[in-house]
């Protein structure tokens, strides 16, 4: 018999000046972690990470809309969480480039309250929310 992995779920706003949608009776993913109306980063191949936001999922796949307004399916394995708890200085991330639409890599060079200041190299150092940073293996 096939697992149910959706379930309802109660979202907790992150920080109150981060900006996520309230979704009514949100649906949440346990098999993977994600919920509708969580802003992700999506892999679109090597070095390339895009800002988008779950709106549905669809069996093994989830529904996105990108910053841009694009929509389309993505599968789970090629979404990562905006939610990286152990950053430390001279850390590599990937942070959100100041268009607000891709990720570049950097470094964390001072940690504040609820941001960090990102190193970009070959660009001016950009202040990131710490939901919109996420650090890869590699």
């Amino acid at each position: 018999a096939e697992e149910d992995t959706l379930s309802k779920a109660v979202v907790v706003k992150p920080n109150e000046n981060e900006v996520i949608p309230e979704v009514e009776d949100p649906i949440i993913d346990t098999l993977n972690g994600f919920y509708e109306g969580e802003y992700v980063a999506v892999n679109h191949g090597a070095d390339s990470w895009y800002l988008a936001q779950i709106i549905a999922f669809d069996g093994g796949k989830t529904n996105l809309r990108y910053m841009d307004g694009d929509v389309n399916s993505k599968d789970f394995v090629e979404l990562m969480k905006l939610d990286t708890v152990d950053i430390q200085k001279n850390d590599r991330v990937w942070a959100l480039f100041g268009d607000g639409i891709r990720f570049r890599q950097g470094m964390i060079g001072d940690i504040e309250e609820d941001s960090v200041i990102v190193k970009f190299e070959g660009f001016e150092d950009d202040k990131v929310h710490f939901l919109r940073i996420f650090k890869t293996e590699d």
